[in-house]
């Protein structure tokens, strides 16, 4: 069976993404912002990414047999006393660009289903706890699902005021932020500590939430916006100001804009208690041992990391944002239908580009490059002598974070690279960059194993890892790391390399992208902000491209 999932469609949805599966496997998946590079691309359709997909399948829209769709958007219109009456067909046709000859069957899927389907049938567990946790889904913003063989069953739901997505969401824009900020909050909550009691709280097996039920999520947003304003003044609007904190934590509050890092600390810690809350009772309430956690909120790499410091059985996927619906309501369809989904959470499903194609586009511009026989040993040797690089090998990975296909690379042990890549990102001073390591090289930096192959979770360096590697080390003394298997590609090479020249196979990265950009996905992508970002030397595939010779 050829399943379509997809994600986008109106002013309301954002991450449009396409993935096709094929007899049970994912063939690819790739978000449209990476093609049509608007960040987001909010209230837009997945034209390109449709496209992408089945090419890269070798097939046509009239080959698919069915389109699984992240929404169940006929029930989203009725909660909204909206009707819903577009015809299958318009609906292909507006969704994908494309004019169907034969239009394939179409299946709606609850968007927190979608969610638990991604995370769960990619764990390749045979069985879970699932909650999904975002700002919002068709009626919902919490679902706790009983996952069991290819089923997901629904145990508990909560509405709109219960959002830890909408509350974190307003919090951010509160903090100086845009609304898809949410991971600058994260870094800033780790410079202080949180003020006051907490306004969403677990009580008696039920969240009980500050601001009051409504029937729909824009009055959450305004609630929460004045809960704000009311108990912490007006929302900052220099959070520049924030680069006073970046090599210490915030002692009492003065300024309007310094009291916001104690903000973000509450707003974080009701993030942890609420998740924790939640994890325990869909353990209880499903019987279950293994718990999976999607949805946005599952980007929260410090709730993430305190569940696994409650010892919890945490399973993560590399999409949990609303890119990952449209994989998941394909898999689930496909499932449904008897194929044998297989559980490989991979994130590098998207484009690729040989050798070959990058030596055409480079013979185009006329830049000058080297070819490598060895990618990875060059960039070891580059790292070790300082330098900031570009690094760009393999299929494009779906989410928001870069592990190691398209990549901006540094050496850990040297202070200075935290604000000089952030300086190249044009990033704010005080925001932390992670590690990505050799799965075995976990002790040494956490004193513990650790298995975060995302880089989702976040934890305490050991007291030496954090002397030893600064520029990846927040101010609180945490890490959020990206663990690698040895084996796995040219990245896995480079980190090998590091160990056998430096003692340890540890490496910054970060995402390969400009301020406001999505990360890069093509060659042509990678050469451009290359051009526009002092990094010093760029690896794509087998070709080494100097800085000296950009634009020559």
């Amino acid at each position: 069976m050829i399943v379509l999932g997809l994600n986008g469609w109106t002013e309301s949805t954002h991450d449009p993404s396409a993935a096709l599966v094929v007899d049970g496997e994912v063939v690819g998946f790739v978000e449209e912002e990476r093609l049509n590079r608007v960040r987001h691309a909010p209230g837009m359709v997945p034209k390109l990414a449709v496209q992408w997909v089945l090419r890269e399948a070798g097939i046509g829209l009239d080959d698919v047999d069915a389109l699984a769709y992240g929404w169940d958007l006929p029930r989203y219109g009725r909660i909204r006393n909206e009707r819903w009456d577009l015809a299958d067909r318009d609906f292909v046709r507006t969704v994908t660009g494309m004019e169907p000859r034969r239009t394939p069957k179409v299946h709606w899927v609850s968007h927190h289903q979608a969610h638990a389907a991604s995370v769960y049938l990619r764990s390749g567990l045979p069985a879970a706890a699932v909650v999904v946790v975002d700002g919002r889904g068709d009626d919902e913003s919490i679902s706790v699902f009983r996952a069991r063989g290819h089923e997901l069953e629904l145990v508990r739901a909560w509405s709109f005021h219960a959002s830890l997505g909408i509350f974190y969401r307003e919090v951010s824009v509160h903090c100086g932020f845009g609304r898809f900020d949410a991971g600058k909050t994260m870094g800033l909550a780790s410079y202080a500590d949180p003020v006051g009691d907490l306004p969403l709280q677990w009580r008696d097996g039920d969240i009980v939430s500050t601001v009051p039920a409504q029937p729909r999520a824009r009055d959450v947003h305004e609630q929460w916006r004045r809960y704000l304003v009311n108990r912490f003044g007006p929302g900052a609007r220099v959070p520049t100001r924030y680069d006073e904190l970046r090599s210490r934590r915030a002692s009492a509050p003065t300024a309007t804009e310094l009291l916001k890092p104690h903000v973000a600390a509450w707003a974080q810690e009701t993030v942890n208690t609420t998740l924790e809350s939640l994890a325990d009772f869909a353990i209880q309430i499903t019987g279950e041992h293994a718990l999976c956690v999607s949805g946005g909120v599952a980007l929260n790499c410090v709730a993430n990391g305190r569940l696994v410091e409650r010892g919890f059985d945490l399973h993560l996927e590399p999409t949990p944002d609303d890119s990952g619906v449209a994989l998941g309501a394909a898999l689930l369809v496909a499932a449904r239908a008897g194929d044998p989904v297989r559980g490989d959470a991979r994130a590098d499903l998207g484009p690729r580009y040989d050798s070959a194609q990058v030596g055409s586009y480079l013979a185009e511009l006329g830049w000058p490059a080297k070819e490598l026989d060895d990618p990875a040993s060059t960039a070891v040797e580059r790292l070790g002598r300082g330098q900031v690089l570009g690094w760009f090998q393999g299929r494009a990975e779906a989410g928001p974070r870069a592990l190691g296909h398209r990549s901006i690379l540094a050496l850990p042990a040297i202070a200075a690279h935290h604000d000089r890549v952030n300086g190249i990102k044009r990033r704010e001073k005080w925001r932390p960059f992670a590690p990505a390591l050799l799965h075995d090289e976990s002790r040494y930096l956490f004193g513990r194993d650790v298995d975060s192959p995302y880089m989702q979770q976040s934890f305490p360096l050991t007291d030496q890892a954090g002397i030893d590697n600064p520029a990846v080390t927040h101010v609180d003394g945490t890490a959020r790391p990206q663990t690698v298997r040895p084996g796995a590609g040219r990245y896995a090479d480079l980190l090998c390399g590091l160990r056998e020249q430096h003692g340890h196979g540890v490496v910054l990265n970060t995402s390969f992208n400009g301020p406001g950009e999505p990360i890069v996905c093509t060659p042509e992508d990678a050469l451009r902000a290359f051009a526009s970002m002092p990094l010093d030397a760029l690896i794509i595939e087998n070709y080494l491209v100097e800085r000296k010779n950009v634009g020559r």
